[in-house]
């Protein structure tokens, strides 16, 4: 009968013995470690790929755990250094613009579904910030954009025309003949409203039709109640659509 080693009778207490060292030489650990692994660089690759196949549900949990902690770390760390990441961002797009650039509009073009569904998305939960973030700019840029309004209304009057008939004339088009004095001129009244505004809080206010005169799905009248007073980069933000419930 072969005779048991001192390990195989005292295995409790070498494990206890080892541990104890491993505690006491953490740094002598560490470096013997990685001679270990210098010197027997595709043993372990073996015995590691070995164990991978041997063991594919742990691998995948421990994958799976490794992905959640790193999904938590990556939060806390964007929260804790967001000043600094925002301005090495700001400093990588000035030093690669054009690079950027390039890579968006690659990514656009395989991904264009994926991006009118998140564009849709962010539209409709953040309705709030796009629009303060639409005032700031404009309050930041309003000379600028003025001048640039007024350089393209210059150069651009044909255009403008047709728009400007062509709106009155739908507006024509879509007035009921049961509109009487009265309600014409409360339509006048919101419109002489929008202008007070504009001088008042030195931007420009709308006259909006809730739901559009010239509407995809659905066409509004030109009537009182479905006018209403809103900022000018709202209205124009709109456009001609109207969310139907």
């Amino acid at each position: 009968m072969e005779k048991e080693s001192w390990y195989q009778r005292n295995k409790e207490k070498a494990k206890a013995q080892a541990k104890k060292w491993k505690l006491e030489n953490k740094e002598r650990k560490k470096e013997l470690d990685k001679q270990w692994l210098i010197n027997n660089r595709e043993k372990h690759n073996a015995n590691n790929k070995a164990w991978r196949q041997a063991n594919p549900e742990k691998v995948k949990a421990s994958n799976d755990k490794r992905k959640e902690y790193r999904k938590v770390y990556d939060e806390q760390y964007r929260l804790k250094n967001k000043d600094d990441l925002a301005t090495k961002k700001k400093r990588y797009y000035k030093n690669n613009k054009q690079k950027v650039i390039e890579r968006c509009k690659v990514y656009v073009e395989k991904n264009k579904n994926k991006v009118l569904e998140y564009k849709k998305w962010y539209k409709e939960n953040y309705k709030a910030k796009i629009n303060k973030k639409q005032l700031e700019y404009y309050y930041k840029h309003k000379d600028a954009l003025k001048i640039k309004a007024k350089e393209y209304r210059t150069k651009n009057v044909h255009i403008l025309n047709a728009k400007s008939s062509k709106h009155r004339a739908e507006k024509d088009k879509r007035t009921p003949i049961w509109v009487d004095k009265e309600a014409l001129w409360l339509i006048k009244e919101a419109y002489e409203l929008a202008t007070r505004r504009s001088k008042m809080f030195g931007f420009k206010w709308h006259v909006d039709h809730i739901i559009p005169l010239r509407g995809k799905k659905v066409s509004g009248l030109h009537v009182i109640n479905n006018l209403q007073v809103i900022i000018g980069i709202e209205n124009i933000r709109k456009n001609n659509k109207y969310e139907l419930l």
